[in-house]
């Protein structure tokens, strides 16, 4: 079996004298020596972590990303179960279905165990939704899956294997999870590939067709325009995000992005809405153009750590958390004071 890269640790939530039963992916830092346990067939149900897990994931290029994996219903439960006596099509159609769906916990699950035991899931394997794109590029077929995409990642997915052998599209960069990306306009996981060592190539900049990332990739790729033969162009790249408190019960995160480019989230935990306000820049600085996303419920937010992350900056700026007494985060109420789950 092959070697796989050490697994992320959780961070719990207090300090239990009793090792919290876990999934092999999620380690608890109380115990970072204690060899995680192995799930089968026959102790699946004893030994799948019940709550809400928050952990780091170690991705590609060295950075950590917060990440927090749901607490499964009874319904995945039984799915974990069944899981055990399905084949291996059968585990990668259910991975494709829980990104399609928004089922972080069910993905996390089959990864986990596919870590233990080499076969379980072909995390390379092209998916359900669509048969030309991998996993990988699943993530970029519906909105909000940064969080589906780091994960896999940090399992050690493929960032270059695109178009499926069926329909002889392998040299075809459409299908790549970069392809994917620039032509479905999905931003964040652009980035965070481009981020972690994907290949991009002037191929690719065909497909792009949204103004804020055709901006973002002329401002990354220099040589878009420069007339060399066809070459992977990636380079790293970062970008700074500020904090601001807008009244009691909101605070805004601003990021300036590459392409003159400034994104905004804006968190009100009075309405537990976030709005997107997206800026493009001329060169002074003076903005030229202004578009703003639908507000999202928290509970459509796939990536909650953001949500704690900004709640704790509204905590450090002086918002007044008193006056809101719960906001609910996938299913589970949590006191607006600390975030901690509500008994």
């Amino acid at each position: 079996m092959e070697e796989h890269p050490e697994p992320p640790e959780n961070t719990p939530r207090n300090e239990d004298k009793k090792t919290p039963r876990i999934l092999p992916h999620i380690k608890p830092r109380s115990q970072p020596q204690s060899a995680p346990v192995e799930i089968t067939a026959d102790n699946v149900e004893k030994h799948i972590h019940r709550k809400e897990q928050r952990g780091k994931l170690k991705l590609p290029n060295g950075d950590v990303y917060d990440i927090t994996i749901p607490a499964p219903d009874e319904d995945d439960i039984e799915w974990a179960k069944e899981s055990f006596t399905e084949d291996a099509d059968w585990r990668l159609k259910q991975a494709s279905m829980a990104i399609i769906d928004g089922n972080l916990w069910r993905l996390q699950f089959l990864l986990a165990v596919n870590q233990q035991q080499e076969g379980f899931l072909d995390i390379n394997g092209f998916g359900d939704k669509d048969n030309d794109y991998t996993l990988l590029g699943h993530t970029t077929l519906e909105d909000d899956r940064t969080d589906f995409a780091a994960l896999l990642l940090s399992y050690g997915a493929d960032l270059e294997i695109g178009g499926s052998p069926r329909w002889n599209r392998t040299k075809t960069r459409k299908y790549t999870p970069v392809g994917g990306a620039v032509e479905n306009d999905q931003l964040e996981i652009l980035e965070l590939l481009l981020n972690n060592g994907a290949q991009f190539y002037k191929e690719d900049f065909e497909a792009a067709d949204h103004p804020a990332t055709k901006a973002y990739l002329v401002a990354r790729f220099e040589d878009l325009d420069d007339g060399t033969d066809v070459r992977n162009l990636n380079s790293p790249a970062k970008h700074n995000s500020k904090w601001a408190l807008l009244d009691d019960f909101t605070i805004a995160k601003t990021s300036t992005l590459p392409g003159k480019m400034r994104l905004t989230k804006i968190f009100n935990f009075l309405s537990q809405e976030i709005e997107k306000v997206t800026e493009m820049l001329e060169a002074d600085g003076d903005v030229k153009n202004v578009s703003h996303s639908p507000l999202q419920s928290f509970d459509d937010v796939a990536h909650k750590e953001e949500i704690k992350q900004a709640h704790a900056k509204l905590l450090e700026k002086g918002g007044t958390p008193e006056a809101i007494e719960t906001y609910t985060r996938s299913s589970n109420t949590y006191s607006a004071r600390g975030n901690r789950p509500s008994s």
